[in-house]
């Protein structure tokens, strides 16, 4: 169990860090080019270019079923069908959220960069370390930030060592 919490974490706090800021100002630099990298949530963390422009307010939330695609790599059977039971306990508190559920074998990173690449990548997936600079500074993800100002989560109340590194 610890062993799927742990990247699922990682992943969460991904998508809550990844180029954000609490203002709502955008940068118009990329890290190259005289201007520095917009810094992330935990600010200071200057690590990632963030590219130069991303979304600074939250999108209207979208009226009837919405339907995403979740993706990760698969180690085992067993894990996942924990990863789909639990996806399923969040359909049931969300049922206007239709989960699907695509584990991704084999060279997960390669994979996955063929499908960002051929613009056909999940909406949510699984983001490790390793990776996600390249994602980050090439503008493939999400600023979370507006809607985490939104709904007032703090990334303060996340720990320092999950969110820097996507920050």
């Amino acid at each position: 169990m610890k062993r799927l919490i742990t990247p699922l974490i990682l992943f969460c706090m991904l998508l809550f860090s990844a180029c954000g800021s609490q203002s709502t100002t955008t940068n118009t630099g990329g890290g190259s080019g005289g201007s520095s990298p917009q810094k992330g949530l935990t600010g200071g963390n200057n690590y990632i270019a963030c590219p130069g422009s991303v979304n600074t307010t939250a999108a209207a939330p979208e009226k009837g079923t919405v339907t995403l695609t979740v993706s990760g790599w698969s180690s085992s059977p067993a894990e996942d069908a924990l990863v789909q039971s639990n996806l399923n306990k969040f359909q049931q508190s969300h049922p206007n959220i239709q989960v699907k559920w695509s584990p991704i074998t084999g060279d997960y990173p390669t994979k996955m960069r063929a499908n960002i690449a051929s613009g056909n990548a999940p909406d949510v997936f699984y983001l490790s370390t390793d990776i996600a600079p390249e994602y980050i500074t090439a503008g493939k993800l999400l600023n979370l930030s507006p809607y985490m100002a939104r709904d007032g989560i703090k990334s303060a109340d996340y720990y320092p060592s999950l969110i820097t590194p996507f920050s």
